[in-house]
């Protein structure tokens, strides 16, 4: 993976499973699956999970129809089946590959009895830790005026002093930057709401962005 949206744990979980069930909407049978496909331990000690997790539900959908005598319109129900690729490290997260991944979350919280929930990140103490080599884009937003938002991009953005008016009182909504790992450059979007796109280097091999997100992201998560 090189991307994702990460979820936290409010406790202890141990390994996902491979779990399969069936629930009932509306008379119809509806399946939760998550299947395991690579459980590894890094050099570190780091437990990873790999797998895929599929869930159907029922949606509604209107139906148009369009003739020479007009335009015919009808509701109509369609079976959905949602899938995200995930990845996991026991105790405390679990990354999926996109938004629409973010169902296993709830799964996960069901099955495990163990609160799944979208990560919230401390973009202000990335920057107030100077965990950063460059910075390269910022978005930011102003808590007590939701008028006042927007992004700002260029090679070292924050050290020109151009934009200081604009991200005066406002928060960081979503960060830019280029860093360096235990010796390894290292260049990421990073936004408040957990999502994580690593675009250099790219073809991380699983137990390197399972390492990242411990390494530097959980330790500014609520």
């Amino acid at each position: 993976m090189q991307r994702g949206i990460i979820g936290c744990a409010e406790g202890a979980f141990s390994r996902v499973e491979p779990m399969r069930k069936a629930r009932f909407e509306n008379s119809e049978e509806l399946i939760d699956q998550i299947d395991v496909t690579g459980v590894k331990r890094t050099p570190a000690g780091l437990d990873i999970n790999q797998g895929v997790a599929a869930s159907q539900q029922i949606t509604d959908t209107m139906d148009v129809t369009l003739n020479g005598g007009g335009i015919e319109s009808r509701e109509t129900t369609e079976l959905v089946t949602r899938y995200t690729e995930f990845l996991a490290v026991p105790d405390e997260f679990v990354a999926v590959d996109s938004k629409t991944g973010r169902f296993l979350f709830e799964l996960l919280s069901h099955d495990t009895e163990t609160e799944f929930s979208r990560a919230t990140v401390d973009l202000q103490g990335v920057l107030d830790d100077e965990l950063h080599d460059s910075v390269w884009k910022v978005g930011y937003f102003d808590p007590d005026d939701p008028s006042r938002n927007g992004v700002v991009h260029g090679e070292g953005v924050l050290r020109s002093g151009e934009y200081d008016d604009q991200l005066a009182s406002t928060e960081p909504n979503q960060l830019g930057m280029t860093l360096t790992v235990d010796g390894e450059h290292y260049k990421v979007f990073l936004t408040q709401s957990g999502y994580l796109d690593i675009y250099r280097p790219r073809d991380l091999e699983p137990e390197e962005f399972a390492s990242f997100i411990q390494e530097v992201v959980l330790p500014y998560t609520d």
